[in-house]
């Protein structure tokens, strides 16, 4: 559902890596607010993982996003380490969120003018 609606938003980001016509990675993104951004999802499959697939989603988000008016993107994940590498901040946590004994995240960035 959530794919559905982000696909018809114009505001939105939507973005696939294929490889051998096979989708190995995907990143969806909605303008939530004042020029801001929530990543929703970007995942990548675990046997294409370590190859740049997930940076190069993430630089093609960056750029859209920017394209689009977007300042700032947040969002919330279980695994803060991969978006400590393009440069989010840590800016609340969510102890224990969807799991026992797993917290979730919220993460932000700012993109520049």
């Amino acid at each position: 559902e959530l794919v559905k609606d982000l696909i018809k938003n114009k505001l939105s980001v939507c973005l696939v890596a294929e490889l051998d016509n096979m989708i190995i990675g995907a990143l969806g993104a909605r303008r939530e607010g004042y020029r801001a951004y929530w990543l929703y999802f970007v995942e990548v499959e675990k046997m294409c993982r370590d190859k740049g697939m997930g940076r190069t989603l993430m630089q093609e988000f960056f750029r859209k996003a920017k394209k689009l008016g977007a300042e700032k993107i947040a969002c919330d994940c279980p695994n803060k380490r991969f978006l400590l590498k393009f440069g989010f901040k840590q800016v609340g946590k969510l102890p224990e969120w969807q799991e026992k004994n797993k917290d979730q995240f919220i993460m932000f960035r700012g993109l520049g003018k």
